[in-house]
């Protein structure tokens, strides 16, 4: 007897890109990254977050161009057409976490998709994000990005969360609700965010 049973599944839901910047990359995005006072945006930001400063935004642009081209073919795969429109940066800028700095549940505004890319995170999260699924919840992890997907309803995944690793690299649209819980580790989690139109 043959087991010839098939099933089809569909995609749905907005899609939640992930990619992984190579070193040579990632080395050059942190050169943009600086904590210069006259760049200061933290005020117009949803975090509560030590400090948040504007990158240049052609330079950035110029080392993730071949990424979002990755994208735009996730997308036209996703979606089955392709994107009428080619990204272009609007807005980019750095965060510095330190313990105890969260950003709020929120969406991005005045753009198409926002994205995330981890720079550095502290030495001891992963042990501190380790410890904390075995004793309490998997899907709410210290210093990690989570997204809200949907309302929570059963038999549906409702959110995401992800452990931040240097050099991932996520694209999504811009009202997807996302944010990042606070940890106790010592040291910084550095992430940049951007806006595209």
């Amino acid at each position: 007897m043959s087991n010839s049973l098939e099933y089809n599944f569909y995609y749905s839901g907005p899609l939640l890109f992930k990619t992984k910047i190579n070193n040579q990359d990632l080395i050059k995005l942190k050169k943009l990254c600086k904590k210069d006072k006259n760049k200061n945006c933290g005020n117009r930001l949803a975090g509560i977050i030590s400090g948040e400063y504007e990158i240049d935004k052609i330079k950035y642009e110029k080392i993730i161009q071949k990424y979002l081209n990755m994208f735009l073919l996730a997308y036209q795969n996703w979606y089955d057409e392709k994107l009428d429109f080619k990204l272009k940066v609007k807005t980019v800028w750095v965060n510095y976490m330190k313990s105890g700095d969260c950003n709020p549940i929120h969406i991005h505004t005045n753009c198409k998709f926002s994205s995330v890319l981890f720079v550095e995170k502290p030495k001891n999260l992963s042990k501190e994000i380790l410890d904390f699924k075995i004793n309490k919840n998997k899907n709410s992890i210290p210093g990690g990005l989570i997204f809200d997907l949907n309302q929570a309803m059963e038999y549906h995944i409702f959110n995401k969360s992800f452990e931040p690793n240097v050099g991932d690299f996520y694209i999504f649209p811009y009202n997807v609700k996302h944010s990042v819980n606070s940890f106790k580790s010592k040291g910084e989690r550095i992430s940049i965010a951007a806006n595209f139109i």
